[in-house]
């Protein structure tokens, strides 16, 4: 009995749903795992996104604790030197006076008689 083309194209037609069956199987056994490893990855690369979110803001946070330590040390060590150019501005001023000073103690108790010691 020879096959007629319906036959074949029934032939063909169900070959290829086995054929479709088939493949879909093999690849659902090989994909799923692949599949299930990505979806673990994708979740542990969430996660170490939303750590480096963290770290970063942590960073940032040091970051202008350590800007604002720094200003306010330069803040201080200013006004420090500010107060010491103010002294050495009145000292500067009475320095002839300070250097004189031995000599009109001298003067002084001379004229008044003290003993020198």
């Amino acid at each position: 009995m020879a096959l007629t083309k319906l036959d074949l194209q029934l032939i063909r037609k169900i070959v290829r749903e086995e054929v479709r069956k088939e493949v879909k199987k093999e690849i659902s056994t090989e994909v799923l795992p692949f599949k299930n490893e990505m979806y673990e990855f994708k979740n542990e690369m969430y996660e170490f996104r939303s750590e480096m979110y963290e770290f970063r803001s942590e960073m940032y946070e040091f970051k202008n604790d350590i800007k604002n330590d720094i200003l306010q040390f330069k803040d201080d060590i200013l006004h420090e030197i500010i107060g010491l150019r103010e002294d050495m501005a009145i000292l500067t001023g009475y320095r002839g006076q300070l250097e004189n000073h031995e000599n009109r103690l001298e003067v002084v108790e001379n004229h008044l008689g003290i003993p020198q010691s």
